[in-house]
């Protein structure tokens, strides 16, 4: 059987599992390529070592393993030798303004040891009601958002209304009027209770460590009949030609931008690009799926991280200020959304992470990161209104997915609305059509598992899926 030829594009989740996939299959052997525009192998999966923060392992993207007796990233991180833990989290209080000052309270509206809900949560649980009834309503359609935008966005019922519902931003990283109903209703529902684990290394590390175990496979003086595998990492894929059967991949290295394009030939291509990332690449000829590319109608929403320290300069305890395995909401009125603010028991000592998602993350991401973090310290300070400075809160790092090149955005939503005459006449069927092979190309990414979306899980399972697929075709070559 003569030796075939594989590219990948894309060194994320989704590339990684196909590379793998093909690496494993029998009776067929393959030199397989991957092209990676960033010098990393994981994508959106990213983890960052602090030293500042006592060696925490910040994930800048996933960071935790969902449903792990289905998702294959439990198994891989044991094979690795990597240690789990169960995500402990089992609690949540949510900041609301009154005139007598800030009052926490649960998803009632309790205080803690309460009678009653506080006064103003029922103008939040009425928004939170109106939005539920919806997106009941609304997802037997196929082109309606989960709900409209708020008359007056900037009231505090509507902040903490859009803001912790279980149709909230930090969900789906867009604001639930941005996407498509329909769609969200179409996911698989995870089971009540079910486990989320963490590895000890970050989920961005865990990807990585698979992506560079792919390198034991490269082309040796022994390979002989065995399948090899090389990465070309800090590479970008301008073009991909289907021509007489094969297929001609253009790139360039970033690294030196003056260097000349080279090509690649192969016999199949497996596209793995964030899905708003297929528009930069010319395909020829045109993909049956241009009019779904062009109408942009699967959006990368926009998901802000930030590290801090608690370090309290007023002799009090941590826990006075954030309770192990707790999560905080809080409304932010100046930009306009809702930050959730958390540290589980595991982190080190008086490391917590503040989340944002939706309009004011992608607000935030245009700003510099000082304004951000003093935003923040200022946020927090006054929530607590005693005598804690801002330099208590010692910053480590954050995201910007909007601003990161070649990704642009965080996780996939899908718009009812795109990009004008190019529109669908369904949004609904975007992701689906984004992810139809046009042989010899096949494609794979978190976007495109209609299961569950923004998840390393869809973009193993759809990598490995355009793995089996091409293999399938290159057996009927070969």
């Amino acid at each position: 059987m003569k030796r075939m030829k594989v590219a990948i594009v894309g060194g994320g989740a989704a590339g990684i599992s196909a590379a793998h996939a093909l690496l494993r299959a029998q009776d067929i052997r393959l030199d397989i390529e991957l092209l990676e525009a960033h010098t990393r192998y994981g994508g959106r999966a990213l983890t960052k070592k602090i030293e500042s923060l006592d060696g925490f392992c910040f994930d800048m993207g996933a960071q935790f393993i969902q449903d792990p007796e289905y998702n294959p990233w439990a198994y891989i991180a044991r094979l690795l030798g990597f240690g789990i833990r169960e995500e402990p989290i089992d609690k949540s209080w949510c900041w609301v303004r009154t005139a007598q000052g800030w009052k926490k309270v649960d998803a009632r509206g309790y205080e803690d040891g309460g009678e009653a809900p506080i006064a103003q949560w029922a103008a939040i649980d009425e928004v939170e009601t109106s939005i539920s009834e919806s997106y009941n309503e609304n997802r037997k359609a196929l082109n309606l958002p989960v709900c409209n935008a708020p008359g007056n966005p900037n009231t505090q019922e509507s902040l903490l209304g859009y803001g912790t519902s279980a149709f909230k931003p930090l969900t789906e990283s867009a604001e639930p009027w941005q996407y498509l109903a329909a769609d969200l209703a179409r996911q698989k529902e995870r089971e009540e209770g079910s486990v989320w684990l963490v590895p000890n290394v970050g989920v961005g590390r865990l990807v990585e460590e698979w992506g560079k175990k792919l390198e034991q496979f490269a082309p040796s003086a022994h390979t002989g009949n065995l399948s090899t595998y090389t990465s070309r990492l800090g590479n970008i894929v301008t073009r991909i030609k289907v021509k007489n059967s094969k297929v001609k991949i253009d790139y360039y290295d970033r690294t030196a931008p003056f260097g000349p394009t080279q090509n690649a030939v192969v016999d199949v291509c497996i596209v793995t690009v964030p899905a708003t990332k297929l528009r930069d690449i010319t395909f020829i000829p045109q993909l049956h799926q241009n009019d779904a590319i062009e109408a942009c109608h699967v959006k990368l929403g926009s998901y802000k991280k930030l590290a801090f320290k608690l370090v309290p300069n007023n002799g009090k305890d941590v826990s006075h200020y954030i309770q192990d395995n707790t999560r905080y909401f809080l409304p932010d009125e100046s930009e306009r959304g809702v930050w959730q603010y958390y540290r589980p028991d595991f982190f080190p000592p008086a490391v917590f992470l503040a989340e944002c998602a939706g309009d004011i993350a992608a607000a935030l991401d245009q700003k510099n990161d000082d304004a951000v973090v003093n935003h923040f310290r200022s946020l927090f300070v006054k929530l607590h209104g005693d005598d804690l400075s801002n330099e208590a809160l010692v910053y480590g790092g954050m995201t910007n997915w909007s601003k990161t090149d070649r990704i642009n955005g965080a996780y996939s939503y899908t718009a009812p609305i795109a990009n004008g005459a190019s529109d669908l006449p369904d949004a609904y069927n975007a992701r689906v059509l984004l992810g139809l092979p046009h042989e010899p190309i096949f494609f794979a990414g978190e976007a495109l598992f209609t299961e569950q979306y923004g998840t390393i899980e869809g973009a193993y399972k759809t990598g490995e899926k355009a793995a089996q697929d091409a293999i399938a075709l290159l057996r009927k070559l070969a």
